[in-house]
């Protein structure tokens, strides 16, 4: 996979994060999303509507497939994180890549739940996880995720207004 794929699985990670992100600022539960790009580089979206664990369980019987055909995956869901600042909610991103090396990165978004006194706000990204990807290109793919983050109009609102560099 060449690096300029990379960047588009990137990019569309950085989007369906937003969205996901932007889904739950009024308080909305998250349903599990897995997004991936087809044959005709049409990005598809499939809301998993299903508890966290069958949404995962189906997400890993779907990479096989997707690896042959060599679609790139990125899977989000809602989860609790234990941080400096104590525990918060957070969406998890998993991104990977297809390739014979497994690539993936894993990120997570921490945000303080709408229904906080003080209402919903997005905390700093956070790269939990990196396999089999260089370091040297890990800011060119994460300059990749942040220009889909701004590619989606309603979500990036919230980044706009709401982000907090802790």
């Amino acid at each position: 996979m060449d690096a300029g794929q990379k960047q588009t699985i990137m990019k569309m990670a950085g989007k369906y994060a937003t969205h996901a992100m932007w889904s739950i600022a009024d308080g909305e539960d998250l349903i599990p999303l897995l997004a991936y790009q087809d044959h005709g580089n049409q990005q598809r979206l499939e809301r998993l509507v299903m508890d966290v664990e069958m949404a995962w369980k189906h997400y890993e019987e779907r990479l096989p497939q997707l690896a042959s055909d060599g679609l790139g995956a990125v899977f989000i869901f809602n989860v609790i994180v234990t941080l400096e600042a104590g525990e918060t909610e957070a969406l998890s991103v998993t991104i990977r890549f297809p390739c014979e090396a497994c690539q993936v990165i894993q990120l997570i978004l921490p945000y303080r739940s709408a229904s906080h006194k003080q209402g919903f706000r997005p905390e700093q990204l956070l790269v939990t996880g990196v396999q089999g990807c260089a370091r040297e290109e890990m800011e060119t793919l994460m300059d990749a995720f942040t220009e889909g983050m701004k590619s989606h109009s309603q979500g990036e609102a919230i980044w706009k207004v709401l982000f907090v560099s802790e």
